[in-house]
């Protein structure tokens, strides 16, 4: 896998996007607007960046051979644990925490488009290269959505803006009943 490692269990497929907004800033890509189904989210993305579906997530990145090929957004959703937001990201992380430089940067209550989340940044070594992510866990019943943005050390600054603008732009609309308490699967 590329420049992160996954974390959390159960997967969403690849999302629907359709072109949207562009960049306000010339020196920065234009965007498109990422509307993974079945989550009832929609945030805005570099229109370049492609989705790939991995076992237990989709995980956007920019294309191959770019610099920026080795960060990337992870959109995750998992069934509703017992406990709070921050139960959730401590056991998501359980695993991490032994690996080398593990360090919690940040874990900050707060909003996202109305909506209670849990924002956090953490850094480790994996794989022998210092990493960073940022990140977001919001309740989505009857599951848990976490949205990330993670980059080696090195590229993270640089490409930190991703991830607010997906913060930014985040909409979250009602989910339709559908009798299920399992996350969305298979798309």
């Amino acid at each position: 896998m590329k420049g992160t490692h996954c974390i959390l269990g159960a997967a969403i497929a690849v999302a629907a996007c359709t072109p949207e907004a562009t960049s306000a800033d010339t020196s920065r890509p234009a965007l498109h607007r990422v509307i993974p189904p079945g989550l009832g989210i929609s945030f805005d993305l570099p229109q370049t960046w492609v989705a790939e579906s991995l076992a237990h997530a989709t995980v956007y990145s920019a294309p191959a051979g770019t610099a920026e090929y080795f960060a990337t957004v992870t959109v995750e959703a998992m069934q509703r644990p017992p406990g709070s937001l921050a139960d959730t990201l401590a056991a998501a992380y359980a695993t991490a925490t032994t690996w080398p430089q593990f360090a919690w940067d940040e874990r900050t209550p707060t909003l996202v488009a109305g909506e209670a989340a849990l924002r956090y940044t953490v850094r480790f070594e994996k794989d022998e290269v210092l990493r960073r992510q940022i990140g977001l866990v919001l309740e989505r019943a009857p599951f848990r959505l976490c949205v990330r943005y993670a980059a080696p050390a090195a590229q993270f600054d640089a490409g930190q803006w991703i991830f607010e603008r997906i913060v930014q732009s985040m909409r979250i609309e009602a989910l339709s009943a559908t009798g299920s308490s399992a996350p969305p699967d298979g798309i």
